[in-house]
């Protein structure tokens, strides 16, 4: 049973990070675009709204690219070229 879990892991993974991005951008955009159709009716706190929104996603999405390269930064390793000797 162990190894069912091991496989599952391994393949199905991917398949349900894409899944939840997809639905976090899905998200995303409709909370973005209820805010902008709000903004363009009534103004005032909506448009703050809209704006804050705005900010706010742009620095989960660039956060969340800095915590992705700090933790996959050493998972790559170096190959380093043969040296050569002359002689």
């Amino acid at each position: 049973m162990n190894d069912f879990f091991k496989i599952a892991d391994k393949y199905l993974k991917p398949v349900t990070t894409g899944a939840g991005v997809v639905l976090g951008l899905a998200v995303t955009y409709a909370a973005g675009s209820y805010l902008s159709g709000m903004s363009k009716l009534y103004g005032g706190f909506y448009t703050f709204m809209y704006v804050l929104f705005w900010i706010a996603f742009v620095l989960l999405v660039v956060c969340g690219i800095y915590t992705l390269f700090k933790k996959y930064a050493g998972s790559v390793p170096q190959q380093n070229a043969p040296q050569q000797t002359y002689a």
